[in-house]
């Protein structure tokens, strides 16, 4: 796979986040914290007529959630192909913003990827780049990735970046609208619920069969409810709908490659919530008791835990709003019931903030609501305490 100059690497990092070279600046700016950048030097940086200086490039990073050493490599790449172009006595050849923009292919890791994975995908991308494989090799790699997919909702993975590289040589829409899908999913769960649904929006553009559609729709509304968008997160949730009634074709991989019935109703179900409102909480009821019925219908192997964990929690929290605490309380029952292991990381600040909701003025003084608080809370500390183990080893 080649290197990437720093024109391509900005243009692919700013496309990732579906910013305009104005919206980068601006957010430079706040970055650094005087109006010094402008959307028009940002393109000088990504056709290359320029090149930021270290400390541009470390406010850059900042910007774009990265490794500064990331933009300092593209740079160097950059002033490399320079000097081998003036060397050669010929142009130098800079990169296409324009098309780089369409394309989105892969860019630098962000601090949040594990070394592991980032090493166990650095092989598998040179695997694919590097070997011309035998139809034997091809149906043995598509059956362990089947496999692997299947597994992928109970013991999650991250491999977005060499996901790509093989959505991207081997031109498959479906999968590039499914790693924007992941990409969304890991700004929303950093805390950055526009980029999630934009990175969501932007995948909505490779169509492709199945469910992905539904899944790219469903991430955009649950992000824009969150956001505070509740006109935007409707549209959305209209067009997981639309979507998932133009569905003429099952979906070509098994797991995490596909957005059953039971997943959809679970998003849905916590949109509604988010939107809120006496109807979008009753909504939010229904979609989700659906949910955990389906989920509970299924295989293990097929179950993802944490959206039966989610759907449950949102009922409670539909109890809650109701004033119902024995009912909120038998929701929330299931999920400390769990051992620490089996709650994703999504579970944990649902449950914290739950905790925080009891904690309103309207339930104070209640001992059946100080209980409640009290379980959710050490629950969430064991998972924590387990969550600082794992990573001090």
């Amino acid at each position: 796979m080649s290197e990437i100059g720093i024109g391509e690497c900005l243009a692919r990092l700013r496309a990732e986040f579906g910013w305009t070279q104005q919206q980068v600046a601006d957010r430079y700016n706040e970055v650094e914290g005087r109006s010094v950048m402008t959307g028009k030097e940002i393109g000088r940086y990504e056709r290359e007529n320029r090149t930021p200086t270290p400390r541009t490039r470390g406010h850059l990073a900042e910007v774009f959630d990265i490794d500064s050493p990331a933009l300092d490599r593209a740079a160097a790449v950059t002033k490399r192909r320079r000097k081998e172009a003036q060397a050669a006595g010929g142009a130098v050849l800079v990169s296409d913003a324009g098309e780089t923009a369409a394309a989105v292919a892969v860019a630098p890791p962000s601090r949040h990827v594990l070394a592991a994975d980032a090493a166990a995908s650095a092989r598998f991308a040179w695997f694919i780049a590097a070997r011309n494989s035998d139809e034997h090799t091809a149906e043995q790699l598509d059956a362990e990735v089947a496999s692997l997919a299947r597994h992928f909702v109970s013991r999650p993975m991250t491999h977005a970046r060499t996901a790509w590289a093989c959505a991207d040589a081997a031109g498959h829409n479906g999968l590039k609208g499914w790693v924007r899908g992941v990409e969304s999913l890991i700004a929303f769960w950093n805390g950055h619920p526009r980029q999630a649904a934009g990175l969501a929006r932007s995948g909505q553009q490779y169509v492709a069969p199945g469910s992905i559609g539904v899944r790219l729709a469903s991430l955009e509304a649950r992000a824009l409810a969150v956001a505070g968008d509740q006109r935007g997160a409707a549209a959305a949730l209209a067009t997981a709908a639309q979507a998932r009634d133009a569905m003429c074709e099952p979906d070509e991989m098994p797991g995490v490659f596909s957005f059953p019935a039971a997943k959809q109703l679970a998003y849905a179900g916590t949109t509604y919530l988010a939107i809120g409102g006496a109807h979008n909480v009753q909504q939010a009821v229904e979609a989700a008791q659906a949910a955990v019925g389906l989920y509970r219908s299924t295989t293990d192997d097929d179950r993802s835990v944490g959206d039966l964990h989610a759907a449950h929690l949102d009922l409670a929290r539909c109890h809650m709003v109701a004033g119902e605490i024995d009912a909120t309380e038998a929701m929330i029952g299931f999920v400390p019931k769990t051992p620490p292991g089996h709650l994703s990381a999504s579970i944990r600040p649902r449950l914290s903030d739950l905790a925080d909701e009891l904690g309103a003025a309207q339930y104070r003084g209640a001992p059946q609501v100080a209980h409640l608080s009290d379980r959710i809370r050490s629950t969430t500390h064991r998972v924590a305490l387990r969550a600082a183990d794992h990573r001090s080893r």
